[in-house]
């Protein structure tokens, strides 16, 4: 799956901090750098990555992309971030089946971030229901 190095950035960001501010990328990188040295942040990113394997596999979208876009990767962070603070630990979904299934690029009409509300509640709601 082609991730490029901003939005990997980004979307830990959003996981360490909870943070989806549009700022420049040096910018995300300082404030990842301090993130980084939070006590659990490495298990969670290790966490978190081994969930994108999961939720995002290789295979090949019916229009012939595999590319995955920065509202998905920053709705599965945020999700995921939920989940690890109310669980005091890094969780799995039971199944990541629901997850996989959703239609990323289909919930809203374009990747602006105005829409991250809307497809962060169809992250929650596919983790509720894996349960």
């Amino acid at each position: 799956m082609p991730l490029t190095a901003t939005l990997v950035s980004r979307a830990m960001l959003a996981l360490l901090t909870g943070s989806t501010h549009s700022v420049k990328i040096a910018e995300v990188l300082a404030r990842l750098d301090v993130a980084l040295k939070q006590p659990h942040a490495l298990d969670w990113i290790d966490g978190w990555v081994k969930l994108v394997a999961a939720v995002f596999p290789m295979a090949r979208s019916a229009t012939g992309s595999n590319r995955i876009r920065i509202l998905p990767m920053l709705a599965l962070a945020l999700v995921a971030r939920e989940r690890y603070q109310e669980a005091g630990r890094v969780v799995f979904p039971p199944s990541c089946q629901p997850l996989r299934r959703l239609n990323w690029n289909g919930l809203v009409p374009s990747h602006a971030a105005k829409f991250l509300p809307v497809v962060v509640t169809a992250a929650k709601l596919r983790w509720k229901m894996a349960a």
